[in-house]
């Protein structure tokens, strides 16, 4: 059973590596992800619109 899991794998791999799909993917995903290295970005303020008025809803934006 490990061996079949293992020969599976491999083939899957090789497969992968192959089609440089899965490169154009990772550096896509990198280059996306250097936008929050600064910390600027994290001390934006966020905005809340509450629109129905509930309490439930009031009660919920209060924790941010």
């Amino acid at each position: 059973m490990i061996k079949l899991y293992l020969r599976t794998f491999y083939r899957v791999l090789l497969g992968m590596l192959a089609k440089p799909m899965w490169l154009l993917l990772l550096i896509s995903l990198s280059i996306m992800n250097l936008v929050y290295i600064r910390p600027v970005l994290w001390d934006l303020p966020v905005a809340i619109i509450n629109q129905d008025h509930e309490f439930r809803t009031n009660k919920k934006t209060l924790y941010f």
